[in-house]
């Protein structure tokens, strides 16, 4: 499960968003896929706006522990891979872990009271909480104060999500009294154990956390109905929308399904929760659940290094949601490059951290084309010119190719430019210099012709210069060209050698150099 949510708020935002946004918080791994989420507050009047409806649980962090039936992703490798039908029990009190310099987890501690005074050896967390105004789309934090408390200010999380729910984390940075707002929260210790621990810097984490089917569950999110109990029908939902699930196959296969609706000028009307399903057996599951439908209905696939939406979300375009849940994967550590010609593609790799993924040698994709890398590289031949390269890495094993989820991108050099026109002519005075070139992959990206220290560019194939006086003979031409070879812009200026004259411009040379002859005689 994964939210672009902030500090001190969710945010609401695309399926799409949400997995660049994780990618960009957790280098190391791509995202592969995912589907919209949980049902969520999409009015923004709750008590606190824009949540989903349910728990959201990422990696261990609790940023919502609230819930009512949800699911667990347990991502052991068993056959026991989601755990669900029913609302999540949590532990009596909300736990505290104190982090060491490693970001280890070192002590944890019950925190006993929330927003009120500790008793004898107990501690109490505060926070400033929501004012909630019945129908007001914008609701409110009420600051509250502390003193003698052990404070994180601006912490990297702190989310009030009602009065006995809050998911804090971060450095600790003052004691004393303060007022806590957004970002804040603070700590009042009557156990000696516990202040002795909170020093100036020390990282800490506060949070409930589950018991019961889902006591050690790291990744959980809220879902609506259960669906498919068992390989039974369990859901009485008659109407018809657009739909998101998530089943499970008797051999722990995760299966998630969205259905078009809404549409019917392209026949997509949605499914009814018997229709929902039946989809799901027809694939094998035995346990199904409804995920958040109508105009969130959304799925995305990594494609060719982007993401691309695989539906026709029934709003015309991807809703923002609260949450959603992606497939990830680690991705090995390579190294990589690309060197080009028009013709070729030679990709430059190695391995610097497999990252646990096994493979023993290491393959590049171009097309239907795999290439073995050896002495770091593989090279790739008879391409065209000026052609987007797409490649992918494969680790090899055993007779199997593996994707590494890694992709580069280049595109083949384009040819270069070659001059094919460079004329003058003489009309009323002024002098137009024409030029053209042989450049099919357009390389060329600036053109002036130059007469002396006057300098005017190309527009259109020729350049004017206006009550012309001076020597012809001293033309040249300046052009600029990137191939996209890796080499950058190319700067070049020459005479030509060959020019086309019109006839007065010829008559202008040879009177020139008639008075030329003439001087040099006399002199």
């Amino acid at each position: 499960p994964w939210s672009k949510m902030q500090q001190d708020k969710w945010n609401l935002a695309t399926v799409k968003a949400m997995a660049t946004n994780y990618e960009f918080l957790n280098p190391g791994y791509r995202v592969i896929a995912a589907i919209n989420g949980d049902f969520f507050d999409i009015n923004s009047t709750k008590p606190f706006p824009k949540t989903p409806s349910g728990a959201h649980v990422a990696n261990g962090e609790f940023y919502k522990s609230i819930s009512g039936n949800a699911v667990s992703f347990t991502n052991d490798g068993s056959t026991n891979t989601l755990i669900g039908d029913g609302a999540p029990t949590r532990t009596a009190t909300m736990k505290l872990a104190v982090y060491d310099a490693e970001g280890n987890i070192t002590n944890q501690f019950d925190i006993n009271k929330i927003n009120s005074a500790p008793g004898a050896n107990e501690i109490a967390i505060y926070y400033a909480n929501w004012a909630f105004e019945a129908g007001v789309a914008a609701q409110r934090l009420i600051p509250i104060n502390v003193t003698d408390a052990i404070i994180v200010e601006n912490g990297e999380y702190a989310l009030p999500i009602a009065t006995n729910d809050f998911y804090g984390l971060g450095t600790i940075s003052k004691f004393g009294a303060s007022e806590l707002n957004a970002g804040d929260f603070a700590i009042v210790s009557n156990n000696p154990d516990v202040t002795a621990l909170l020093q100036s810097g020390v990282k800490i984490r506060a949070q409930f956390e589950y018991t019961g089917k889902f006591a050690g569950a790291q990744n959980v999110v809220g879902v609506g109905q259960t669906i498919l109990r068992d390989g039974a029908l369990a859901g009485d939902d008659k109407n018809r929308h657009p739909r998101t699930m998530v089943g499970m196959k008797e051999d722990g296969t995760i299966i998630m399904t969205v259905v078009d609706g809404r549409q019917p000028n392209t026949n997509m009307y949605g499914a009814t929760q018997t229709e929902m399903a039946a989809i799901l057996a027809h694939y094998g599951c035995v346990d199904g659940y409804n995920l958040d439908g109508g105009g969130s209905s959304t799925m995305i696939i990594l494609d060719d290094g982007e993401f691309r939406v695989m539906n026709s979300p029934s709003d015309g375009v991807e809703r923002s949601d609260s949450n959603c849940i992606l497939i990830v994967a680690k991705v090995p550590t390579i190294e990589f490059s690309a060197d080009v010609t028009t013709e070729s593609v030679t990709v430059n790799a190695s391995v610097v951290d497999k990252k646990g993924v096994d493979f023993t040698d290491l393959y590049v994709k171009v097309g239907e084309e795999y290439k073995k890398v050896e002495d770091g590289k593989a090279v790739f031949t008879g391409l065209d010119p000026n052609t987007p390269v797409p490649y992918v890495f494969y680790g090899y094993k055993d007779g199997v190719y593996r994707e590494l989820v890694l992709e580069g991108r280049t595109q083949t050099a384009k040819r270069l430019p070659e001059l094919t026109l460079f004329e003058l002519m003489v009309d009323d005075g002024d002098l137009y210099v024409y030029v053209a070139f042989e450049d099919p992959d357009l390389a060329v990206s600036r053109q002036f012709v130059k007469l002396g220290d006057i300098s005017i560019a190309v527009s259109k194939g020729v350049a004017i210069f206006e009550d012309f006086e001076g020597n012809l003979m001293d033309t040249r031409i300046s052009f600029s060209y990137d191939v996209v070879d890796g080499e950058g812009r190319i700067d070049q200026e020459y005479t030509p050698q060959r020019m086309r004259f019109g006839l007065t411009v010829f008559m202008n040379i040879a009177l020139q150099e008639t008075i030329d002859a003439i001087k040099s005689i006399y002199e």
